[in-house]
C-alpha cells in the first residue's frame, strides 16, 4: 500500500485464534470509522466532515485494526485515530487552545518535517485497545518514534488507560477526566533526547501478572474499548 508517497507493509500478528492487520485507513474507510465511534462513545464525537478534512489533510493520521475474515477478506475491528502536530498544535496543546472537536489545520503537520508531537485523538478497539495501540505503534516505524505523545481522557476507562501507559498530567491541576496527559520521551545522560527508537511505545509496554481486583480492573480498561478526545 502506498500512502502520500510512502509505502507499507501491512503489520500481521495472530491474537489467540484470530489474524488481525494493521494499516492506515482509505478515504471511503472513514466514514465507517466514524459510525463506529459513534455506536461506541456517548460522548459527542467529530462530525464525518471534521474527520474527513483531517484525514485528508494527513492520510497517515488512521490507522485501522482488522481481523482477517479471510484469506480476501478483513472485518474492521477498531481503529487509531492521531492529530499530527505542528509546532503551533504543540503550543496549543500546552495552553489549553486545542479545539480537539474541529482542529484547526494551522495546528497540524502535513508531513514529517514539521511534526513536532502526536495527540492520540480517538482510540475506538472494543476489546482490542492494546492490541491496536501496541501493533500500530510498531507499524508506524521510525518516522515517528520518540515523538512527545498527548492525549486526552473522555472516560474512565480511558483515563486509567493511559495512566497505565506512563501518561502525566499536563497540568498537576488537571488530573481527572478532561484534562490534557503528556508522556515524554526519555532524555539520555547528557540531557538531550536520545534519538528517535523505532517504536513510540518501546519500554513502555510490558506483561504483566494481575495479583488484585485492581489490578484486574486495569486489565479490563485497556481490553475495553479506550476512548481519548
Amino acid at each position: 500500500m502506498n500512502i502520500a508517497g510512502r509505502s507499507y507493509a501491512s503489520e500481521t500478528q495472530h491474537n489467540g485464534s484470530s489474524q488481525y492487520v494493521v494499516r492506515p485507513l482509505t478515504e471511503s474507510e472513514i466514514a465507517d470509522v466514524v459510525r463506529m465511534t459513534h455506536e461506541n462513545l456517548a460522548a459527542p464525537v467529530a462530525s464525518l466532515p471534521i474527520v474527513q478534512r483531517i484525514h485528508r489533510h494527513n492520510k497517515e493520521s488512521f490507522w485501522g485494526l482488522f481481523r482477517k475474515i479471510s484469506s480476501t477478506e478483513n472485518e474492521l475491528a477498531g481503529y487509531v485515530g492521531m492529530l499530527f502536530l505542528s509546532e503551533s498544535g504543540v503550543e496549543a496543546v500546552k495552553s489549553g487552545c486545542l479545539d480537539t472537536s474541529d482542529p484547526a489545520l494551522e495546528h497540524l503537520a502535513a508531513g514529517a518535517s514539521s511534526l513536532e508531537g502526536i495527540y492520540l485523538w480517538c482510540i475506538v478497539a472494543p476489546k482490542h485497545g492494546k492490541l491496536a495501540i501496541d501493533m500500530v505503534a510498531r507499524a508506524m516505524g521510525s518516522t515517528y518514534a520518540g515523538l512527545t505523545l498527548y492525549a486526552g481522557a473522555a472516560s474512565e476507562a480511558g483515563l486509567r488507560a493511559i495512566q497505565g501507559f506512563g501518561f502525566k498530567p499536563l497540568n498537576p491541576d488537571k488530573t481527572a477526566i478532561g484534562g490534557v496527559f503528556v508522556l515524554e520521551r526519555s532524555a539520555g545522560k547528557s540531557g538531550e533526547p536520545k534519538p528517535r527508537r523505532n517504536n513510540p511505545w518501546e519500554g513502555r509496554l510490558r506483561v504483566d501478572v494481575a495479583h488484585s481486583s485492581d489490578d484486574v480492573e486495569k486489565a479490563l480498561a485497556i481490553r475495553a474499548a479506550v476512548f481519548l478526545v
